[in-house]
């Protein structure tokens, strides 16, 4: 997605009227806009490389057998759940700003841009946070494990 905004802004050359400066790429509202899509990006990959620490320790603790296993295994699903809920949310909010920083350009059908904001609709549907916060909120609280199985 960061990719894609970079290219679509690039390749606008008119501004709106009541902009400051003649090129999109120059506009400080637009620049604006693609720093905090920079920014989601790093936090997103940041939040998904830690969880992916915590999923690689709890793999690693099954080999050894070592009794630490379940709980390495405990704080990896947390990791991911955890993970998930922020991804989801920075990424909807990441694919608008897509729009904001293209305009009218982005929703034209030959790039599909909208794909963006589509998939990671898809994949938030498919497992929705609600139910995932509400489990995590048990366990900060309560110490309530996860329910059985390869994830919640």
């Amino acid at each position: 997605m960061r990719l894609d905004v970079l290219e679509l802004v690039s390749r606008r050359s008119r501004n709106f009227r009541h902009g400051l400066v003649e090129e999109p790429r120059h506009e400080p509202t637009v620049q604006e806009t693609v720093g905090e899509i920079a920014a989601n990006s790093f936090a997103a990959t940041s939040i998904v490389a830690t969880a992916a620490v915590a999923l690689a320790a709890a793999h690693e603790a099954l080999g050894h057998g070592d009794g630490h296993a379940d709980d390495a295994r405990t704080r990896a699903m947390f990791a991911a759940a955890k993970a998930k809920t922020i991804v989801d949310r920075i990424g909807t909010d990441t694919a608008s700003l897509l729009f904001d920083a293209g305009s009218a350009t982005s929703v034209r059908r030959g790039p599909q841009l909208d794909r963006h904001w589509r998939n990671i609709r898809t994949l938030a549907s498919h497992n929705p946070r609600s139910y995932k916060l509400r489990l995590i909120g048990d366990h900060e609280l309560n110490g309530t494990l996860p329910p059985p199985g390869a994830f919640f």
